[in-house]
């Protein structure tokens, strides 16, 4: 089958999906079906599915498809609902769900347009956390995502999945969120005037210098501080000057580096640091990081980012 027939089947068996609940149901199908109607049988579990109308060969190709869906170990399962849920698509979800909870979420799949999640914040760095099997025809699967937006780290999600055997094939069978913890982007700074400046918001400006939280999720191979100012800044940003300080919220890192954009520019951006270990996950590290900078060039960038910090307070 070459791609363009594969895209129109995989769109075609979508579509069939999305059909109304009860064209599922053996029940709202005629005991003797008309000629230009013609039903699949279920097969290794697989939805019973109605199509008006279709030719044998379309029929075939779709029962292969779907059959070609079906995982053959619990890992395959997981991984394939994982994917769809990266890729915001239900219908690949809904391919590796039992029929049981293929009918739980068919209203709300349909709804959806067959599109998940949200556009921000998106599913990132996903990573199977833990697995335990439960029993010849049964695993639980702790798979944890880092949930991004625009301006880093929004939040760490855990779900608990849970895969059972049908016959020859491995299916979902259940499905649920263990934590969430948007906590962890919720830092915060007490200005010297009284205004608190929070993680992900606009930019506020103290005495010239325009200052903004931010929480990023970084590798940490290599060097974590190269790979948080390659995140964040277009270009190829230079790194001027490292310190290691201490503050009452912990041990920093304070980092100026020159504008990757206007590299003939003598404006500079100070990142000031803290490393905290990230939940479950040896590969990477939670930043803390407060960005400053300042277009004026007789301003003390260092001296006020290092005053506001005395008052910023971490998640414990």
């Amino acid at each position: 089958m070459n791609k363009t027939m594969f895209s129109f089947m995989f769109f075609a068996a979508t579509a069939i999906l999305a059909a109304p609940a009860q064209a599922y149901s053996p029940k709202s199908l005629p005991t003797d079906p008309q000629p230009e109607q013609v039903v699949m049988a279920e097969k290794n579990h697989l939805p019973e599915v109605g199509i008006v109308p279709a030719s044998t060969s379309m029929q075939t190709q779709l029962e292969q498809l779907l059959n070609g869906l079906a995982p053959t170990t619990p890992t395959e399962a997981v991984t394939t609902w994982i994917n769809g849920v990266k890729k915001r698509n239900a219908a690949l979800q809904y391919a590796v769900m039992s029929p049981e909870l293929q009918k739980q979420n068919l209203p709300v799949f349909s709804e959806a347009n067959w599109t998940t999640g949200s556009s921000s914040p998106w599913h990132d760095h996903e990573k199977i956390i833990k697995s335990t099997k439960l029993s010849e025809t049964a695993w639980e699967f702790l798979v944890q995502f880092e949930l991004d937006s625009s301006t880093g780290l929004y939040a760490v999600a855990t779900d608990r999945v849970t895969v059972q055997k049908r016959d020859d094939h491995w299916f979902i069978t259940g499905i649920k969120g263990v934590s969430s913890d948007a906590k962890l982007s919720q830092h915060h700074v007490t200005l010297p005037s009284g205004e608190q400046l929070s993680d992900n918001e606009v930019p506020a400006v103290y005495q010239n210098v325009s200052l903004m939280l931010r929480t990023f999720g970084i590798a940490s191979s290599g060097d974590p501080v190269a790979n948080l100012v390659t995140y964040y800044q277009e270009g190829q940003p230079k790194v001027l000057s490292r310190q290691e300080l201490s503050l009452p919220s912990g041990k920093a890192a304070l980092i100026e580096v020159a504008d990757a954009i206007k590299p003939d520019s003598s404006q500079t951006q100070y990142y000031l640091i803290i490393w905290r270990d990230y939940p479950n996950r040896d590969d990477m590290k939670l930043a803390y990081t407060i960005i400053a900078s300042s277009e004026n060039k007789q301003t003390d960038v260092k001296s006020v980012l290092l005053d506001i910090a005395k008052k910023w307070e971490l998640p414990r």
